[in-house]
């Protein structure tokens, strides 16, 4: 009887606990341990967003190297200058610039995007007289003057003079002698003349055989070499004119100053005359 009772309040008692949602299949559930705390990792160096003066300044070196400037390299024993025209100065690089005359244009740059415009003014006067740009270098003695620049003669908007003075469109100059290339509306239209002393009662001219094109780009060369008397004028790397001994032969060479101008230099009585110049290099050899 007493068995039979303990039976009856253990069923009661399971009866009891299944009522209340509890199994006994069930493992009572232990409690999870929180492991140990992880610091945060640290913050980065801040980091400032590029200033508009840096962005500038790599907008400008990637134009710099783009221009036709760049790519002209350096040869030994020789000073070389470049100007393309293309920077924000137009007498960039120059060692001095007349005050009037001279502009950009866009119109038809032998490279991209400006040219330089000098107009060469009227008159009467054989005193020099016109927009130039002029680079000047000092140096061991001169043995070659060479300058190579593009130019690009516009046509006359009505019909042209015949005044007989003459426009130098690029001069080289040494201490003791000067050699430029020439523009007329008198016969003939184009020419180089050297002088001696700065004075043209030591010098002569002579006629360039063939005329540059009006309105199209020529790239023009002017050579003088020192040692021999020789100058040449050669359009697009073709050779027009070549006077052997123009010059004096200089057997010591003593000149050590270059001096280079390109404009439009007047002398005489002459109209109006425009002139585009690009891509100009001006090249020194030295002893």
């Amino acid at each position: 009887m007493r068995s039979l009772l303990c039976l009856t309040a253990l069923a009661l008692a399971v009866a009891a606990a299944i009522a209340c949602g509890h199994s006994y299949a069930e493992d009572p559930a232990q409690p999870v341990e929180a492991g140990p705390d992880v610091p945060d990792a640290p913050d980065g160096p801040d980091v400032p967003p590029p200033s508009p003066d840096a962005a500038k300044l790599a907008d400008a070196a990637a134009e710099a190297s783009t221009r036709f400037c760049s790519n002209v390299g350096m040869q030994q024993n020789t000073d070389i200058f470049c100007a393309d025209f293309d920077g924000t100065d137009l007498a960039e690089g120059f060692t001095r610039a007349s005050d009037a005359g001279l502009s950009a244009t866009n119109v038809t740059a032998l490279s991209a995007p400006n040219a330089l415009l000098a107009n060469g003014p009227p008159g009467m006067s054989f005193t020099d007289r016109g927009p130039t740009l002029a680079w000047e270098h000092l140096g061991n003695p001169i043995s070659v003057l060479d300058v190579t620049v593009g130019i690009n003669q516009p046509a006359p908007a009505g019909p042209p003079g015949t005044g007989t003075g003459t426009v130098a469109m690029i001069t080289m100059q040494t201490e003791l002698t000067r050699t430029s290339f020439l523009f007329s509306r008198g016969m003939p239209n184009f020419s180089i003349e050297i002088e001696y002393n700065g004075s043209a009662a030591y010098g002569k001219r002579d006629a360039v055989p063939i005329n540059l094109v009006e309105g199209k780009w020529t790239k023009v060369n002017l050579v003088y070499n020192v040692r021999t008397g020789n100058v040449s004028v050669a359009y697009d790397g073709v050779t027009v004119l070549n006077k052997v001994g123009y010059y004096t032969p200089q057997a010591v060479l003593t000149d050590s100053k270059a001096t280079v101008l390109i404009g439009a230099l007047a002398s005489g009585p002459t109209f109006i005359e425009p002139f585009r110049f690009d891509n100009l290099v001006a090249r020194v050899t030295r002893e």
